[in-house]
């Protein structure tokens, strides 16, 4: 797979990415260049995944800061929710293998 493909994750494999607890740490961009965190129950996570408009793997910044779940609200506002990494690499070999 390219560095540049994107991969696009349905509601479900996006929320088995997450980590395993009762919180998730997401960090938020709805303004340029301007990154907020926070944290959120996991029942909130899973809400605001499966509203978002699309969901994908990010880059290797968003893996090596373990927030590979990019999750786009709209076309302007995404967030970037905490990911187990093996996880995601189980992910991308399945998706890859797809």
């Amino acid at each position: 797979m390219a560095s540049d493909d994107k991969i696009i994750l349905t509601a479900d494999e996006a929320i088995s990415l997450l980590p395993d607890g009762e919180h998730v740490h997401n960090y938020i961009n709805n303004v340029v260049n301007m990154f907020i965190g926070c944290d959120y129950t996991r029942d909130e996570a899973e809400k605001h995944i499966r509203a978002a408009t699309a969901c994908e793997i990010g880059g290797e910044n968003c893996k090596r800061m373990k927030h590979a779940l990019v999750v786009w609200s709209s076309a302007d506002s995404l967030s970037f929710f905490a990911t187990d990494p093996e996880k995601v690499e189980a992910m991308e070999r399945a998706k890859e293998a797809a």
